[in-house]
């Protein structure tokens, strides 16, 4: 990540992260509970803007556009690549606070709150079904 300096109290901060989500479910179907999870793994390009709030604490929003690198599904034991059943792009928002230390230490938690769809194919929809990545990260880190 970068900070873009624009005024004493805005600045810019575009970032490259890898982020590696996912989800586990339950459903009874025809009186057969059966349990999995699915895990996905983007490489997510973040553009936020920062108000700085006061000394070192800055609150922060802005658009999020993910790559979809790889995705397994398992199963009942099994696991499938199921990377062609989904979208290949991710859009989201962000939302957060962060404080950054003189030093250069900071620190930050963000909520990013999906925005697309991300099932791209029709068998694998049931009615009503939707899949929004959501995600609440916490991270430390430097600035050079």
């Amino acid at each position: 990540m970068a900070e873009i300096q624009i005024s004493e109290k805005f600045s810019f901060q575009p970032e490259l992260i890898f982020s590696s989500q996912g989800s586990d479910s339950s459903e009874d179907f025809e009186g057969n509970d059966f349990e999995g999870s699915v895990k996905v793994n983007y490489l997510n390009v973040p553009l936020m803007a920062k108000y700085y709030v006061a000394d070192g604490l800055s609150l922060e929003v802005g658009p999020q556009i993910g790559l979809l690198l790889s995705t397994t599904d398992e199963y009942e034991g099994e696991e499938d690549d199921i990377k062609d059943l989904l979208k290949s792009t991710d859009f989201g928002v962000n939302f957060g606070v962060g404080y950054k230390l003189e030093s250069g230490l900071n620190f930050s938690a963000r909520y990013n709150m999906g925005l697309s769809d991300n099932i791209d194919a029709d068998g694998f929809k049931t009615d009503g079904a939707e899949y929004k990545n959501s995600v609440i990260q916490l991270s430390v880190g430097y600035f050079f």
